[in-house]
């Protein structure tokens, strides 16, 4: 019986002891068991503070937030001075940091968050300027109220109403159909196929006059030379292979468009005004392009006017006689 007792007595003390040196060890991690130097500041908004959130100097982990407690107006007036009138409330927020660590005069305490998920820290900041004094271990550190979080989460609050205001604005227009919409597509898609058949069928006349500008230059140039104009003839040649190969890829982009309305329909007015601003372009340089290939045609016909009545430039380079000129 007396055996059973110790045994009983033993485990007891065995469980306690663990029990008891489980908790010395949390408490040393957690560095409950380090001394600590206590400081308080004052601010007028504490959100999300709380005992035990951490403290920093300048971003440097120093210790924690020991308590909060709100203080009258007469207890405010008498730490903050003038400063306290405009809000009636302010908080003293005890701090525990680190034994030892030493507070220039000047520093200020806020409240900032590293990140938009992250804990917020109340941040010790030092003075801009070096200061030769040091706070003493129990003063007040003076406080700086910021309301960027708070802001920053109206801030992104306000923008996801919005954001949800307009995809329900959009999903109601989709809801009412996007026959209009289709119907503007493709009408579009009409008038740029129409333009483009004009545009080339100016292509090929400005091309069939330069053909012939060509053929009538190739009797009067060298070999040497007509081997230059048929690099330019290939150039040419080159151009209006790219010319089909546009047309093509247009042909592509307009079963894109089809496909493009029917399964992304918030994307189609965006496509839209793309699809306008594409042709405007087409448009404009076809013209330009078709501007140049007859300026081009005009100066050949000129050039070979003038070897016709004197070959003689090819070689020369001059002009003909008085008598030449005059006929």
């Amino acid at each position: 019986m007396n055996g059973s007792r110790t045994n009983y007595v033993l485990v007891g003390a065995f469980v306690v002891a663990t029990v008891g040196g489980l908790v010395v060890l949390l408490a040393t991690m957690s560095g409950w068991t380090v001394g600590r130097d206590p400081y308080f500041t004052v601010l007028h908004n504490v959100t999300g503070v709380r005992p035990g959130t951490r403290v920093t100097f300048e971003g440097y982990p120093v210790g924690r937030v020991s308590g909060i407690s709100a203080i009258g107006p007469a207890e405010s007036e008498r730490l903050l001075g003038p400063a306290a009138a405009p809000w009636p409330t302010w908080f003293r927020v005890d701090l525990e940091l680190e034994k030892g660590w030493r507070i220039p005069a000047g520093s200020e305490a806020r409240i900032i968050a590293t990140g938009l998920l992250t804990a917020v820290v109340v941040e010790i900041t030092q003075p801009d300027r070096a200061e030769a004094n040091m706070l003493a271990v129990g003063s007040m550190i003076q406080g700086r109220d910021t309301q960027t979080l708070t802001r920053m989460m109206e801030h992104a609050l306000g923008l996801t109403d919005t954001v949800a205001s307009l995809v329900s604005t959009i999903e109601a227009t989709l809801e009412r159909g996007v026959d209009p919409v289709i119907a503007d597509t493709r009408e579009l898609i009409a008038t740029l196929s129409e333009g483009l058949q004009a545009a080339l069928a100016r292509i090929d006349a400005v091309g069939a006059g330069t053909e012939a500008a060509v053929a009538e230059f190739a009797l009067l140039v060298g070999p040497d030379n007509r081997q230059q104009v048929e690099a330019a003839i290939a150039a040419l040649a080159d151009s209006a292979r790219h010319v089909n190969g546009l047309i093509a890829r247009l042909d592509t982009l307009a079963v894109s468009l089809d496909g493009m309305v029917t399964d992304n329909r918030r994307d189609v007015d965006a496509a839209v005004r793309n699809l306008r601003y594409v042709t405007d372009s087409l448009a404009r340089d076809v013209d330009e392009i078709g501007r140049n290939v007859e300026a081009t045609t005009r100066n050949l016909h000129e050039l070979s006017r003038r070897l016709r009545r004197n070959p003689g430039l090819l070689v020369t380079g001059t002009a003909p006689d008085a008598a030449e000129a005059a006929r």
